[in-house]
């Protein structure tokens, strides 16, 4: 994805992009799970978002269905209400809502409410307002995902080196800058470099190209996950445009639906002598899972300034931060296109970097904030919680409203339906609405709940829907649009 988008978006300035493939990894993910920011890929890249579905098994995500202890909930892409935007709608439902010992946000969003009944549909040109308030994702078969960029890579002749060991041979020049890196079978040279391998080689007395953002600088914590595990199950369950966590007391079980089968990833906080335990916990929640699951220890931290000298390191920010909520596709598509929004004054300044790097942060914290929230009722250790993050919360229990967003990481939308969803209840009423009555305050609200059951009701089933405009293809080559 990245060698994609950055020989596209880099075509008109005649430059050569160059990727060293290092060994594959067997933890790597075996589905995809993405937000509204595929579209956007799909648009810069030309390709066609249709075809990309079909080939690759493809379902739609209106956002994720939370399964927690006791109750449950829905935190979609698009806003509550039928207007993005609509002045204190929020403020109005939860003083609505208040004292409700079974609130729920979800019957007053339209993405909630189709995904919850199974139905989805994207609005015509002519419902803009459809289209923002049904904003979706996708999930799709990694593996195909990845031959279809492949493919066209080599269309854009993005020039491709595999090889079998990580082992590279490196030269720094004085300053620091990456100058070289020798192959078994070639010595490469580029002007910048951007390296998006997991491993921190410095730690293992190796040397890779992440060491040049890596020496003396400050690591972001990471979140409280030790372990992961995934696997794959024959079984199919795509009623639902939506992927599924369940929590249980070490974690979170997601679950990605494909229409050749379900994905599933385990995220859990204990210990490896507690692992036992947890699959115990994951065969109580669901019936296929392998006889033995093959854990993987997470240990990564990262980098607060990715981009040093003539290096942009990804790989770990993208590990760090990505996987449970955020896909690490996701995290590295935003990091290129803030990137890519500094060229063509690129010539390695310490104002770029700097620049890349403030902004950088605040989208990784609020990536990292709205992750770690997911912890905050499980026990486990947040003592790394920002200050953003508790002065959220509790600006949120207080008040029912948001501190300002860092950054488009996500949106207010998916922060007020996770941490009502989490039990947070806002304690004091609007004050911009203290001169509206209760029961007026219910009509309304109840004839913007009416409308969204229409709508929902007219909509086709989800299977339906990709039955009819997405049929399942086993065309070689994937379509696109110089």
């Amino acid at each position: 994805m990245s060698a994609a988008l950055l020989a596209n978006s880099l075509k008109p300035f005649a430059i050569e992009v160059l990727v060293i493939e290092l060994p594959a990894d067997p933890h790597m993910p075996m589905a995809e799970a993405t937000g509204p920011e595929f579209s956007g890929l799909c648009r810069i890249l030309g390709l066609d978002e249709r075809e990309i579905i079909r080939r690759c098994q493809g379902t739609f995500r209106l956002g994720s269905q939370y399964l927690g202890e006791t109750q449950r909930w829905f935190v979609p892409f698009a806003h509550l209400g039928m207007s993005a935007g609509q002045d204190e709608f929020e403020q109005a439902l939860f003083q609505s809502l208040k004292g409700q010992r079974d609130a729920d946000l979800d019957l007053w969003s339209i993405a909630a409410m189709a995904a919850k009944a199974g139905k989805f549909a994207i609005a015509g040109q002519d419902r803009l307002d459809l289209r923002q308030a049904l904003d979706y994702g996708v999930h799709l078969d990694a593996k195909a995902y990845c031959q279809i960029l492949q493919a066209y890579c080599q269309q854009l002749n993005v020039t491709w080196h595999a090889i079998d060991d990580k082992q590279l041979s490196l030269q720094h020049n004085d300053q620091g800058e990456l100058l070289t890196c020798r192959l078994p079978h070639a010595t490469l040279s580029a002007d910048f470099w951007v390296d998006l391998s997991h491993e921190c080689y410095l730690s293992s007395g190796q040397d890779s190209l992440i060491n040049v953002s890596a020496q003396g600088k400050e690591s972001r914590p990471r979140l409280p996950i030790r372990h992961s595990a995934q696997w794959m199950s024959a079984q199919q369950n795509f009623d639902q445009p939506c992927s599924q966590f369940m929590h249980f007391s070490g974690g979170w079980l997601k679950q990605i639906p494909l229409r050749s089968g379900t994905y599933y990833q385990c995220f859990s906080s204990t210990a490896a002598v507690a692992l036992p335990t947890v699959e115990a916990q994951i065969r109580s929640l669901i019936a296929d899972v392998p006889v033995q699951l093959v854990w993987q220890a997470l240990q990564s931290e990262s980098t607060v300034e990715p981009w040093q000298h003539n290096c942009l390191s990804l790989g770990q920010v993208a590990n760090l931060c990505g996987g449970m909520v955020f896909s690490e596709l996701q995290i590295v598509q935003a990091a290129l296109v803030q990137f890519l929004d500094l060229f063509p004054d690129l010539p390695i300044g310490e104002n770029n970097r700097r620049h890349f790097n403030v902004r950088w942060q605040d989208f990784a914290q609020e990536v990292y904030d709205f992750s770690l929230a997911h912890f905050v009722q499980s026990g486990a250790d947040i003592s790394s919680a920002s200050i953003a993050l508790s002065q959220r919360m509790q600006v949120f229990a207080r008040l029912g409203r948001l501190e300002p967003l860092l950054s488009d990481a996500t949106t207010e939308a998916q922060w007020y339906h996770l941490l009502f969803g989490l039990g947070l209840r806002p304690s004091l009423p609007s004050v911009v609405l203290s001169n509206v009555d209760t029961p007026s305050l219910q009509h309304k609200l109840s004839k913007v709940r009416q409308t969204i059951e229409r709508l929902v009701q007219g909509m086709p089933r989800h299977r339906d829907y990709l039955a009819k405009f997405y049929p399942l293809t086993m065309v070689n080559d994937v379509k696109h649009n110089e």
